[in-house]
């Protein structure tokens, strides 16, 4: 983890390995609460009697999506900055989906910081390489590019 007084301390850590998040496993129930919030409900993510015959996997799988929108969570697992007061969710880059992630599978994200600059109002925006891992798999299950800007 990367323990930081302020803001302004990312800018001399670009190019470092944050670190890596905790091992997270994803329940069907999560899937499902993922599903019904976002309005994007099949049979792939919230019908495990199907997926058993019908599935490449045979069983349900993770959305995508759901990955991706762990990361602000996991993220103050390898980043911890004393005096930030707001953190703002600036963009993302680069998203990709390698490998299907099964329901109860495992996942673990590395961070990377890949860039960083003062930002308008005294902010510093930064630049994350983020690679989300699942437990004995070959591929990750996500990698991306996430743009934050966090201020005092």
């Amino acid at each position: 983890m990367l323990k930081l007084q302020k803001p302004q301390d990312l800018l001399d850590h670009i190019g470092e390995e944050l670190g890596t998040s905790g091992w997270q496993r994803i329940d069907q129930r999560e899937l499902d609460l993922f599903s019904e919030a976002t309005r994007h409900v099949t049979w792939l993510h919230n019908d495990p009697e199907r997926c058993k015959t019908e599935s490449p996997t045979g069983t349900t799988l993770v959305q995508g999506f759901l990955t991706l929108g762990m990361l602000t969570g996991v993220l103050h697992e390898v980043l911890d900055i004393a005096e930030a007061g707001r953190w703002i969710n600036y963009g993302l880059d680069r998203i990709r989906f390698p490998a299907a992630l099964p329901v109860g599978g495992e996942v673990r994200t590395h961070f990377k910081l890949i860039e960083a600059e003062p930002a308008a109002g005294g902010g510093v925006k930064f630049r994350l390489a983020c690679t989300t891992e699942i437990k004995g798999a070959d591929k990750p299950a996500m990698s991306a590019e996430f743009l934050s800007i966090v201020y005092e």
